[in-house]
Parts: structure tokens; sequence; C-alpha cells
């Protein structure tokens, strides 16, 4: 039996998303985190691998493939046999995307919409003439002989839009809705008259699914039939797809779905080979945490796919951890249907032991019957068992830039993140490119995350997540809900306002004994209220003009209604990554190799902040980084000034209530600067000559958390206060 093995961060949803492209050639769509496993045993061709930049569509007409580059005007000629034999373009056309072929002429789109009919027969190749797409934009492409008649038309369609079907003189004939459908990033597309039960749709992704994954859709109910195959099984390492195309005695006596993983291959299958097995069952995913205390009793859950033709009833459950006894549970008397999914948890739960587990789970013998694909039975996964874990912070680290119009949805992301999630748990960090912000070594260490912008990565997990705010919600509420082994805490910190000098201390604290750990610590300077008078500090704006729809800030603040691009007049940048104050791998030695369980492990920051920074806007944060992985175990954020989130740094000041539904009193600070801040440092309160006792009034505010500042000749403390409604 074929072992998989999941990554058990790799997570969430991605959705239909813009972006912009990085120095990286991929013309990559809306990214996800998802996988389909390959339904039914595909007999694969051939694979010719190539290296050309940008390459995007393919089509052939069975003597040569010709495989368009979407950044110029240039394609490709291949022969059959993956050799490039010439190139050439078409004059008038630049950034042909997918390509189509109806035996005389070739088809294709520029993501725009317009249908080209060009002929690549003359000398040179020339463009015929131009077909309206009254309705999408023609990214993907495929010509349906069947279509208006027996006249033929396109089925045409951007990365997550509906399908449209277009006929030769540009009339809209039919649709397929993006809904019915349900994909989110189709590059190529193929129409398929040939296999039983059709007419169907094939499909190439390019972002999501994670791998480049064809997926078959019926014509007749637009919806997936459940047959799929990952192209990285037979091309590895394949996420991004182009074209894709059907033709005939490529390989004498067969047909051929065959397509392009962008800079990196040619593929085919052999048609024939893609219906449904009779009997294939699939472990799709493990559910149960990977984090558990020690001793405690955790419940082996998880999803199964059927992926064959025939309603499963019985099948077997196991389980095995590390090297003990298999568990194993037979289920008689389920219904699941062909493409369906079902959530399953085994009749024997797992009595935690210390340590890190290895557990595998399968399934097997559906109705009693051998399965047709063993390869997708078995996924396995860790189990740490500790003797505390520990709440989980959530850091995004988001790729932006001022040139990048797409990026105004992730300051509005940032901003409202921040704005709702009041508890600390939410640290959002801005790392600029290419701009008068940019902080050279963390935009290089985030570019080698991300494929455009804007993206970002959270707690440094290397599936990257798209900053508009509903992906954002549903991946912080996803990686929040995993516990942490370690937490870390600002212990103290001075800061001395006429030198500009301060110190940090942390203390790490992990929730079981180690040994050979290797793990650091980093600290991170971020700013809000970022302005600058400068041209770099313009804001482009894609979201100009409404066409593209609205983008409204958490106050209100509507982007469709700003020029493109936003003067810096009128730009404030928040959350902004200053100073990598250790670099991005954090300091050696800041936590040590031997950990014992409950025992804070100290260590000490020190520097002198920029006087380009305005320090009532600065905040700390600081990270535990599992040098392993790579990936961030867990943070704080602390705003300059303040220790802990939670903790007043000088008992002499008093202010209570503390919880307040709104009349607040600060005692003992006569004379004092206060000033109060919402949890992305906005100032809502300020008064320069405070009495004895002084009343702030925020009943006017949202209830959550917010910061009070004192500010007493060169003393500053800080004090969160939690406002109820």
């Amino acid at each position: 039996m074929k072992k998989i093995t999941i990554t058990i961060f790799a997570l969430l949803i991605g959705l239909f998303v813009f972006g912009q492209a990085s120095t990286n050639s991929l013309d990559v769509g809306p990214k996800g985190t998802t996988t389909i496993s390959s339904k039914g045993a595909w007999t694969s061709q051939f694979v010719h691998n190539i290296n050309d930049v940008a390459s995007a569509g393919i089509e052939t007409d069975g003597s040569f493939y010709y495989i368009t580059q979407w950044n110029s005007s240039l394609i490709w000629k291949y022969n059959m046999t993956g050799v490039k034999v010439d190139s050439f373009s078409v004059v008038g056309l630049t950034g042909l995307r997918d390509s189509a072929y109806d035996g005389t002429y070739f088809y294709g789109g520029a993501s725009g919409n317009s249908i080209y009919q060009m002929d690549f027969s003359t000398t040179p190749p020339s463009l015929v003439s131009t077909i309206s797409s009254p309705s999408q934009t023609v990214r993907h492409i495929s010509y349906d002989p069947t279509a208006d008649g027996g006249a033929g038309g396109f089925w045409v369609g951007n990365w997550a839009t509906d399908f449209s079907l277009v006929s030769r003189s540009g009339t809209q004939l039919s649709s397929i809705s993006a809904a019915s459908h349900g994909l989110q990033s189709t590059y190529g597309s193929a129409f398929d008259n040939i296999t039983s039960g059709g007419p169907y749709i094939w499909t190439l992704s390019a972002g999501d699914p994670v791998n480049a994954t064809i997926i078959q859709i019926s014509v007749a109910t637009g919806q997936q039939t459940g047959v799929s195959h990952d192209v990285s099984n037979e091309v590895p390492g394949a996420t991004t797809g182009g074209g894709l195309f059907i033709q005939p005695n490529i390989i004498a006596n067969t047909n051929t779905l065959g397509g392009l993983i962008q800079g990196t291959a040619i593929f085919g299958y052999d048609l024939a080979s893609t219906p449904l097995d009779s009997f294939d069952i699939a472990m799709t995913s493990l559910t149960f945490p990977t984090m558990a205390i020690t001793g405690q009793s955790t419940d082996i859950t998880g999803v199964i796919t059927n992926n064959g033709s025939v309603t499963i009833t019985s099948y077997d459950l196991s389980y095995k951890i590390d090297s003990d006894p298999v568990v194993t549970e037979s289920i008689t008397g389920a219904s699941i249907a062909s493409n369906q999914t079902f959530n399953f948890t085994h009749g024997t739960p797992y009595l935690t032991t210390s340590g890190n587990h290895t557990i595998e789970v399968w399934v097997s013998n559906p109705n009693g019957e051998v399965d047709a694909n063993p390869a997708n039975d078995l996924l396995s996964t860790t189990l740490l068992a500790a003797n505390e874990i520990y709440p989980r912070n959530v850091v995004y680290e988001e790729g932006t830039g001022t040139w990048c119009g797409w990026c105004v949805r992730g300051l509005v992301g940032l901003n409202t993140m921040a704005h709702d999630v009041t508890d600390g748990t939410w640290i959002g960090i801005g790392v600029h490119n290419g701009d008068p912000m940019v902080v050279s070594a963390y935009d290089n260490a985030i570019g080698n995350f991300i494929s455009g912008y804007p993206s970002g990565i959270m707690n440094r997990n290397p599936t990257p997540v798209d900053p508009g705010l509903t992906t954002l919600q549903a991946a912080y509420n996803t990686h929040k809900a995993i516990p942490s082994i370690a937490k870390i805490e600002v212990t103290n910190k001075t800061y001395d306002a006429s030198s500009r000098a301060w110190t940090i201390d942390v203390a790490s604290t992990f929730g079981m004994d180690l040994t050979s750990a290797d793990y650091n610590t980093a600290l991170i300077i971020v700013e809000n209220e970022v302005t600058g008078t400068s041209s770099g500090f313009n804001q482009a704006n894609y979201y100009s003009g409404g066409s593209r729809g609205d983008m409204i800030d958490y106050d209100g603040r509507n982007y469709a209604n700003l020029a493109d691009p936003v003067p810096a007049a009128d730009m404030v940048y928040n959350h902004v990554g200053r100073k990598l104050v250790d670099g991005f791998d954090g300091s050696a030695n800041s936590i040590p190799s031997t950990i014992t369980y409950n025992t804070p492990n100290n260590f000490s920051y020190s520097g002198t902040l920029s006087a380009n920074y305005r320090d009532w806007k600065v905040s700390f944060v600081a990270i535990i980084i599992d040098n392993t992985t790579g990936q961030i175990v867990n943070a704080t954020e602390v705003l300059l000034g303040s220790v802990g989130v939670n903790n007043a740094t000088d008992s002499k000041y008093s202010i209570y209530p503390n919880p307040t539904n709104g009349l607040v009193t600060v005692e003992g600070a006569k004379d004092a600067k206060i000033i109060v801040y919402n949890m992305i440092g906005e100032v809502i309160y300020s008064n320069d000559n405070s009495n004895e006792n002084t009343t702030i009034d925020l009943s006017s505010f949202s209830a959550g958390n917010y910061i009070v500042k004192i500010i007493d000749n060169n003393e500053v403390s800080t004090q969160k206060i939690v406002l109820t409604k």
C-alpha cells in the first residue's frame, strides 16, 4: 500500500482574487490549498520536458504543438516528440493564453473579451478575424463542434467565472454558472464529445487545487462529475497548469487528453483511461488535532471519499500509532454515493502518551472488493502529546507595495482584521516591496514564499494566503484553532525617549521537556500611521471607479471612490514592517537545545529606534521560530512602552473601572500626557495636561481593547483597558 504523507498545516480554502505578478514568470491563478485525489487509474502516454519562460497555452493540429507566451507575442512550435522547431508571432496579437483548434484555424484569447481566429498555415501566420465574447473574459477556450446546430462555437471563461458558449458570430448560446462548476483557478479547457456519458468539458487548474489538476465537468449538469487527475503524479512539482487539448492519433488508435504545465512540460493521457473505476475509496483528509495533552483520549477523525462509480455500503477503517498494533473497525450499513464524502470517527480513540507520534490512517475493502486505486487509501500525520499546550497567536506577513494596484485589498484586509480582532491573537505585518517603506531583507524573505502581490504567509506556513478579508478571516480562524507547544512573552522593556535607546526582554516557555530542540526567537519592529510626501507614497488603486467592485475599509473608506493612484497626502499606511532586529530567522542560541517544561527561557534585545519612526506608533513583535520547519510557533506584540497586553508597567497610576462600559478614570497622572489608542494604533483620545483625576469617555467607541498611554516627562506607562457594551 503506497503511503502519502500530508503536511498538517497546509490549510485554508483559496478564493477568487486578483494579483500582480512578481519577477517569476508563471501566469498563476487564484491560489488555494486544497488538493483533489486522482480518481481512476489514468494512463500516461508521454511527458515532454520544456523550459520556455512564461509558456501558457497549448494546442495541436496533430502535426505540431503550438505554445503561447502569456507576457509577449511569441508562439513556439514543437514537433510531436517535444522538440522545438520554430517560433513566430501573429501581427497585432500579444499575451495569448489558452488556445483551441477547429480543424482549420486556431483560436485564442488574451485575457480580454475577444476570441482571435488565426491561420498558422500562412507565411507569416496571420490574424483572420476577431470574435466578440459578450460576457466573459477569454482565458481558457475550447472548441465545441456540436454548438449552434453544428456550426461550432467556443466555451470560454476566466479563472472562476461562468463558462460561456459563444457562437462564431459572437452570440452567447449557453452558459455554465460558476456556482455550478465550482472551479476557482481554470487556465485551460478542452471539449470532449468522445467519452461515454458526455459531452464534457475538461479543465486544468493553475493555483487551486494546489497541484495542477484536470477536472471533468458535465455539460448537461454543469457540475463536476467526480473524475479528476493530479498531473503532479506524472510531472513532479506540477502546480501551475496551462492550456488543454484533445487530439486523436498522437499515439496510434487512441485519443489524447493533453496539456501544458507552465514552463515545465507537455503531457498526455489516454482519454479512454479516464472513466471512474467501480470501487475506489480514498482517505481524503485527517481532521483530529495534531497536538494533545498527555493522557488525553483523542478521537481519530477524518474524511473519506468514494471515487468509484458504485455506492459504498461497507469498508474497513484502520489506524496505527508508530509501531503499535493496527486498530481496525469494520463499517457496515454505510451509503456513500459516487463522488461523495463522509466524515468518520473511528470507534476506538487513541489514549495519548508523551512525545511525538506518527499516525497512519487508511481505508480498505470497499463493499468487500479490491480497491482499484490503493495509492489514495492512506494518509499519515504526526501528533505531539505534551504536558501543556498553549493558545496560538497568528502572524500574517503580507507582501505589498504602493506600486501594486491590487494591494489596496491587503491594506483593507489588515486594517479590518486589526480592528475586529482585539484580543492579541492577530498580528498583521505589511512587508513592502519596491517603495519607500521597503526593508530589503524582509522583502526578499517573503518573496521566496509568494508568486505575486498582494499575497502573504500565515505563521510562515509556506502556503500563500491572499489578504482579502474573507480569506484572512478563514485562515486566521483555522490557524488560531491549532494549539502551540510554546508561548512567548515580553517580560520587561526600557525606553529612553531622548536617546531613543530601547531594550526588550522576552521569555519563551514550552509545554514539555525537549532535548536537541532547535528554536530561535526573533524580534520585528512595526509602525502604524506611516505617511510620506514623495510620489513613492502614492498608492496605485485598481479598484478606482468601481468597475471591479467596492473595496471598503473598516472605517467606511471605499477605494472605489478614490483616485488611481491615491495621492500620498491621502494615504496612511499601517502595520508597516520597519526592521528585522535579528534577521528573518532570528537569533541563534536564544532558546537552548535542552528545554525544561514550564521553565522560561530568557533572551534580551537592545537597540536604538530610528529617528524616522514615531515612537508612539511603534510596536515590537516577538516570535518563536521552529528552525526545522521555518514556521512560527507562537508570537506576541507589544506597543513601545508596554510590557504584555494585559499588564500595567507602573503601579503609581490607577485606571478604573476596568473593564468599563464607557467612562474610565485615570488617577495620579496630574500634568502628564494621556493618549488612548485603539488596537491598530490610532489615537482616539489625547490630553496634554491631565488632572489628578481625569475622566475619559469611551462610550462612543466600539467594544474591544484599548491602550492607555501615560507620558510623564521621560517616563512612559501603558495599560490595556477593555470596553464592554
